[in-house]
């Protein structure tokens, strides 16, 4: 888990693929996004995620951070991230990346 001072002034829209947001009851956010090396605007270069693999970007009260799925294959991925969220956040593990 990598923690970030300000997220806000990153720019997800030109690096990275942009997959989907889940939201949780109180207000936080985790997004699903592809990871590309080629792009000087990516998150996922930038903190040493590898090319094409997925990762969350949960966007909260008080903190925000990135955490590394560890897979390149989408389906995957958002299986782990739906088990990360129940785990970690509170979540109940039915929440879809739309």
């Amino acid at each position: 888990m990598i923690k970030l001072k300000d997220l806000l002034k990153e720019r997800t829209s030109v690096g990275d693929e942009y997959v989907g947001t889940a939201r949780l009851k109180d207000g936080r956010q985790v997004q699903l996004l592809r990871s590309n090396e080629a792009d000087s605007h990516s998150i996922g270069k930038k903190y040493g995620i590898k090319k094409h693999d997925y990762y969350l970007l949960v966007k909260g009260k008080g903190a925000s951070y990135v955490v590394d799925t560890g897979t390149h294959i989408l389906k995957k991925a958002a299986k782990w991230a739906q088990g990360y969220i129940q785990r970690r956040m509170s979540g109940t593990g039915k929440e879809r990346f739309v």
